[in-house]
């Protein structure tokens, strides 16, 4: 929508605009050059300059900048020497689940086309699948998600490591309540820091323990240990999977900390007071009809 920047100033030179910038979109474009050889790399290269004057253009031509966390924020401070409101992502608070599943079954959910996502879940089925087996033979992983292409009978067409013993491919699930219900834990493997893993937030929502690689807890204010597990390497991945499968107490110490981490940093008061910063409105000319503007793209 910035294209129509130059347009909206000529025919509303009084308007205040505001940029809702979810992530630093040049590092999307670095990410990728960084993993290319050759003559790509080069075009990668050149591509990744030109989104960054670009993006560095629109943020010093707006009023005011939206981030989605600090980890943003401070990216775009560094890129372009702005100033950013947080509006952190609203997530409404389901009563604290009372269920326990104390079982070796785990599950993924995501989109599988998304390439963070896609190289998560095959590092994940090629590196750590194997030692969360060795250790727990009866292990199952249900993985979520639409975005591959599928047969004629229109069954997802998996990778040959997403097909190991134990894994089941769901595709698409309407209701994914019903698969954390009958998990004992998460996986969140992703690379690529960009925005937040909303999928977190979900299954810290959902009463879930979660176990993310360092990109995934990105811009999330969170420790490993303490609202979830990160690791990074495949052996420490599979023996934190292994706790959570065997230890009632490390799962309802997480889902504790999740929740607690959920209503202190992600309610909805916080981001009405970012919003109305944002728009322009001082705080002591909103009323309680100024809710209306409450519902950030956040």
């Amino acid at each position: 929508m910035a294209y129509y920047l130059p347009i909206i100033r000529e025919l509303l030179p009084g308007a205040r605009v505001v940029l809702d910038q979810h992530n630093v979109e040049s590092e999307r474009f670095a990410e990728f050059a960084r993993r290319q050889r050759g003559l790509r790399r080069r075009v990668a290269d050149a591509e990744w300059r030109a989104a960054r004057r670009y993006e560095q253009d629109v943020l010093r031509d707006v009023d005011a900048v939206g981030a989605i966390s600090e980890s943003d924020a401070r990216g775009l401070r560094e890129l372009a020497d702005v100033e950013p409101r947080i509006v952190r992502q609203i997530v409404s608070l389901a009563p604290p689940v009372e269920r326990d599943v104390d079982a070796p079954r785990f599950c993924y959910a995501g989109k599988l086309s998304w390439e963070p996502n896609a190289r998560g879940v095959d590092w994940f089925c090629r590196e750590v699948w194997p030692f969360v087996i060795e250790r727990l033979p009866e292990a199952t992983l249900e993985i979520a998600g639409a975005g591959l292409p599928t047969d004629a009978r229109g069954e997802q067409i998996a990778p040959q490591a997403w097909r190991a013993p134990g894994i089941t491919m769901l595709g698409f699930i309407r209701n994914i309540a019903s698969v954390y219900a009958r998990s004992a834990a998460m996986i969140a493997p992703l690379f690529g820091p960009f925005g937040i893993s909303i999928k977190l937030l979900e299954a810290f929502r959902h009463g879930i323990p979660v176990v993310t690689t360092p990109d995934g807890a990105w811009g999330l204010e969170i420790e490993t240990g303490r609202e979830a597990y990160i690791e990074s390497e495949p052996e420490a991945f599979a023996a934190r999977l292994v706790e959570l499968a065997t230890s009632p107490e490390s799962r309802a110490r997480l889902r504790a900390a999740a929740y607690a981490f959920l209503d202190r940093h992600h309610g909805l008061p916080g981001a009405q007071a970012e919003v109305r910063q944002l728009i322009g409105l001082a705080p002591e000319t909103v009323n309680a009809k100024s809710d209306i503007v409450s519902t950030p793209a956040a």
